[in-house]
């Protein structure tokens, strides 16, 4: 045998093709017929047949990278010739000793020819060929905008993503093995993992280059510019470590949302964190890591650990015998390994044919695993099996009836399914938030274990209930946890219902053992573990978010948790002002404190001096230049807080809703959505978001002039008294006329093309400096940008709210905090203010000026 070695290099494949010639004929080959009595000489035995690849002279790259030709030589009368390329493919019904082809996947692959001769003799021969993957194309994410400069000392979590085929039915890319990672920033910090995170101390602009190497050897590289903003000078007046983060720090990490939970027969718990995309692993010593997913970085690829990515959609978790978990991502239905490998499934595949487009309509949600391996998923209106690699329907049908119907499988109706789980005997168990909690037999047969007699949580014209259970865990004795209407119960093994704990906030609850439940909260951004024989319970994992806890620590007057609602505005002396569920407060960032000034939830509007006032629902609040706060009441009231005094009195309308205008109280106000205020005590609101208000000193009130339609807007005043208001990507300035006059942005929607520079988002906050110089905080990409306004109508994009992070605290490595410009306001120094989303997370920005 001759070996042959020729190298082709493909737009989409590398190939090493390998050949060993194979000669046919020989003693296999049958004695050639003798001759006939017409004197034809007799067919040529076939003999010395071998099998060569060239290039192809010309050949124009298809798709999937050019075509590697075959040609098969030999002796003989050949009538017939079969193809066989070791990817799938064949080539039958043909004559043709040649054959082009491109191969559809990579590896050792085998191409055999086999010829048919006129003596009915057949022969074979093969040639070993090694097509090498397509060459990878690498792109980075991140975490943030990457068009949008930074604040100094902002740490960025970045991200490789391998781009590959897509599948034709899933959308998910699956990322490939053995590749290795090496970044490079260009202050000298290196890291080989995939998904490493990286503090910029330095203004300027930074190179992050990315070099990933295939299992080949073969290196591909990709390279990224962050720019962090050199004039702002970010300076953290107070934070709590609770909120929104994506660290792990053992029984403290922070959790951004934890939604899903499942343990594993060596106790450890692993929890999909859906605000960070990631599933953190929680070690039985405690010891938190991040075990599937790019925390902070989404995105739909599979892959092992910190290669995949998760969707923003990503929810609900359970877990096999074998240690497989498995959760819902946008609808989809994906699995993690124990070694933490990510895979999607292809509906495709799931589904047998003939009922392909009956069952491949559904969505995956509440997911539940049996012993023997079935997967069990709620879809919107029926319950789907997953068992040997295939889907069907256990319970339910696409008619979307909401009823209560129990009975065999096919026959059976729900209401609105929000929650399974399934117990040691094989029965699954489901809330059904309209009529209760039902049960399905391994059959497929529904029954109802617990009715619901409420008819306030039956089914209303809109097909929706009124109230809903949230999550139910089985217990290895067969009972049942149940989070229902704020409260966690128990199922008993005779169907009683015992309460737990009450209130208890929270989504989803997980067995740990027979006398302790995990409970998460995304509200407050922990786990809490629950006694289910007394009912106590306290935080498991996590820092909360409603604690007193802070960096510097908090005075210790300071109220336990208070946040700005709607708006915060600054006095004179450089106090920020804000509501917090009705009542009004007063942050001094000096001590670093807060002061309650009024509290909500009053009987009624009652004007007077601190002590007698009352205050029903304090919601928005702006300041005047003699430090007087004005705050709406109710939506339907504009009051006024004296500085000298701190007497309340009401300027505007009154607990009564209507649109008129009028002196003081006789003015009335249906749903005030937003308002601001001149230096001289004139107020400006906007009611039902189309009607434009302005409200005198003296409380005299005038409609001004009414919006095209019911839009969301912003508002603020220049230091000269003009009116500025956001709305539909225009940023207007009020004229004397009481007409509007467009500064910069385009009508949303008119100009497509835009330039950036140019372009405002429809939910854009402006914000005048002491100095006049207008400033806005805009949407961008999911995330709040601060922007200047140019005197040309552009707009300088400044920094970018995402993550920002320092080191807090000895012993607390940087901390990963969400910050966000969520509220802000001037300071009479020209510093901006900034609460930054996280309990008593107060910021300054200097440099603006």
């Amino acid at each position: 045998m001759r070996p042959f070695l020729r190298w082709r290099q493909t737009a989409g494949l590398l190939v090493l093709v390998l050949m060993t010639a194979c000669g046919g004929g020989g003693g296999d080959a049958p004695a050639a017929n003798p001759g006939t009595s017409t004197g034809q000489p007799p067919p040529q035995a076939l003999g010395g047949w071998k099998l060569e690849a060239v290039p192809v002279a010309g050949q124009v790259p298809t798709e999937r990278g050019p075509m590697v030709l075959f040609k098969a030589s030999g002796t003989g009368t050949v009538v017939s010739v079969e193809w066989d390329f070791g990817d799938g493919v064949k080539l039958i019904n043909t004559t043709s000793q040649e054959a082009s082809h491109t191969f559809l996947k990579s590896g050792d692959l085998t191409v055999t020819v086999t010829l048919v001769g006129a003596a009915g003799d057949r022969v074979a021969a093969t040639a070993t060929v090694k097509v090498l993957p397509s060459l990878l194309e690498v792109a980075i994410d991140q975490t943030g905008n990457p068009d949008q400069p930074l604040l100094r000392s902002a740490r960025v979590r970045f991200a490789a993503r391998v781009v590959t085929p897509f599948s034709d039915h899933i959308r998910a890319a699956q990322t490939p093995a053995g590749l290795r990672y090496r970044w490079t920033f260009s202050d000298g910090a290196t890291s080989d993992a995939s998904a490493p995170a990286h503090v910029f101390e330095a203004a300027g602009d930074h190179d992050v280059t990315l070099a990933v190497t295939d299992a080949q050897g073969r290196v591909v590289t990709a390279k990224r510019v962050v720019t962090v903003n050199g004039d702002i000078r970010p300076t953290m007046i107070q934070t709590n470590l609770g909120g929104s983060g994506a660290s792990n720090d053992g029984a403290m990490s922070l959790l951004g949302s934890p939604d899903g939970m499942a343990r594993d027969k060596d106790g450890s718990v692993y929890v999909l964190d859906f605000a960070n995309t990631v599933i953190r692993k929680v070690a039985p010593n405690g010891e938190v890591s991040d075990f599937a997913g790019a925390s902070g970085v989404p995105g739909f690829l599979d892959g092992t650990g910190g290669e995949a990515r998760l969707g923003n959609l990503a929810h609900g978790l359970t877990i096999d015998a074998a240690g497989t978990l498995y959760f819902s991502d946008g609808g989809a239905l994906r699995s993690v390994s124990s070694g933490g490998v990510v895979k999607t499934f292809d509906k495709a595949v799931l589904v047998d044919n003939d009922e392909a487009e009956l069952k491949r309509n559904w969505i995956v949600d509440g997911l539940a695993a049996a012993p023997d391996g079935t997967l069990y998923f709620m879809d919107s209106s029926r319950v789907m099996k997953l068992k040997d690699g295939k889907v069907s329907v256990l319970a339910g049908s696409l008619e979307h009836t909401v009823a209560r119907v129990d009975g065999p499988g096919a026959q059976a109706r729900f209401g609105r399914m929000s929650a399974m789980t399934m117990r040691p005997d094989g029965k699954l168990v489901l809330l059904d938030s309209c009529y209760g909690v039902r049960t399905i037999d391994p059959d497929g047969r529904v029954g109802t274990l617990i009715p619901d007699a409420d008819t306030s949580k039956t089914p209303n014209q809109f097909n929706a209930c009124s109230q809903q259970g949230r999550s139910l865990a089985a217990m290895a004795d067969g009972r049942v946890l149940m989070l229902w209407d704020s409260s966690l119960r128990v199922i008993e093994a005779d169907g009683s219902v015992r309460t737990v704990a009450f209130p208890l906030g929270g989504e989803h609850v997980m067995a740990v053992n027979a006398t302790t439940a995990w409970v998460s909260n995304q509200q407050r951004h922990i786990i809490e573990w629950v006694r289910l024989d007394n009912g106590s319970h306290g935080t498991q994992l996590g820092r909360p978010s409603d604690i007193g806890e802070a960096v510097p620590a908090l005075a210790p007057t300071v109220p336990a948790y208070v946040e700005p609602w709607q708006s915060i505005a600054i006095d004179q002396n450089g106090k920020v002002l804000f509501t917090y569920f009705g009542e009004i407060h007063r942050y001094d960032a000096a001590t670093k404190s807060s002061q309650k000034l009024a509290a909500g939830s009053g009987p009624a509007m009652l004007d007077g001096l601190p002590g007698n006032a009352q205050v029903v629902a304090a919601v928005h609040v702006a300041t005047d230049a003699a430090g007087n706060l004005y705050f709406t009441d109710s939506y339907r009231a504009i009051r006024r807080m004296a500085a000298s005094d701190g007497a309340i009195r009401t300027l505007s309308g009154s607990s009564t809703g209507g649109t008129a205008d009028g002196p003081g109280v006789g003015a009335r106000f249906e749903q005030i959505s937003d308002m601001t205020a001149a230096a001289d005590g004139t107020v400006y609101v906007i009611d039902k978001r189309r009607r434009l208000v302005r409200v005198r000193p003296d409380g005299e009130t005038t409609t001004l002039l009414t919006l095209p339609e019911e839009v969301t807007t912003g508002m603020a005043v220049t230091p000269s008294g003009q009116l500025l208001v956001a709305y539909q990507g225009l940023l207007r300035r009020l004229e004397h006329d009481n007409s509007l006059t467009t500064i910069a942005g385009e009508l949303y929607g008119t100009t497509p093309q835009l330039p950036l520079a140019r372009r405002l988002s429809t939910s854009a906050q402006p914000l005048v400096s002491s100095s006049g110089q207008v400033y806005l905080i805009d949407w961008s990409a999911k995330q709040r940008v601060l922007r200047r306004l140019e005197a040309d109508g552009s707009f300088v994009d400044l920094a970018q709210d995402g993550p920002l992070a320092l080191a807090l605290v000895d012993g607390h490595g940087p901390v990963e905090l969400s910050f966000s410009f969520s509220r802000a306001a001037f300071m009479p120094d020209g510093r901006l203010m900034v609460w930054a989303g996280q309990p008593h997370s107060w910021w300054t920005l200097d440099g603006l000026r």
